[in-house]
């Protein structure tokens, strides 16, 4: 019988939890909602979200979306004003946009601030055309006070965010 329940309770929850990972990739941009879970933001390119949380034990949870607007990444010559304007920011603020540079090249940029004290840390994936799947990238992390930037020199469509963590 114990065999049963424990069976039945490990199945349900990597269903629950499939479903709930299937649904935030599945999602388009007109019908995005931002935020996904207690962890989990989606986000396309083009858009700028800011974000208000509860730390438990440096696990960011009960992510609320505070507002959305669009993107202020205009081209790289502005970058660094965009990052001193996010840097002041009293909630997570992420800008996220795919940019073509001087040269006709594109290359898409993802500005996150740091309000907090320590330093924050979220894992990411991002939509690939070619694999039609998501794909996990490095994300370096955020120093208190500041706004870190991740670049790619291709166009990104959206990324998934999740698993942010404060770390004292």
């Amino acid at each position: 019988m114990r065999k049963t329940i424990l069976f039945l309770c490990v199945v349900l929850t990597k269903s629950v939890a499939f479903s709930q990972d299937t649904a935030t990739f599945k999602v388009g941009k007109t019908e995005n909602k931002f935020v996904y879970s207690q962890n989990t933001i989606k986000i396309f390119k083009g858009q700028r979200i800011s974000i208000k949380s509860s730390n438990s034990n440096g696990q960011l949870i009960e992510l609320q979306l505070v507002d959305t607007t669009e993107s202020k990444i205009a081209s790289p010559s502005k970058l660094g004003l965009n990052v001193l304007q996010q840097n002041n920011e009293r909630n997570i603020t992420i800008d996220f946009n795919t940019i073509q540079l001087d040269d006709g090249k594109v290359a898409t940029y993802l500005i996150v601030n740091n309000p907090y004290k320590g330093t924050l840390t979220y894992k990411a994936k991002f939509f690939s055309r070619r694999t039609n799947e998501y794909i996990e990238t490095s994300i370096y992390p955020v120093s208190p006070g500041i706004s870190g930037i991740e670049t790619w020199p291709y166009s990104i469509t959206d990324l998934i965010l999740y698993d942010f963590t404060i770390k004292e």
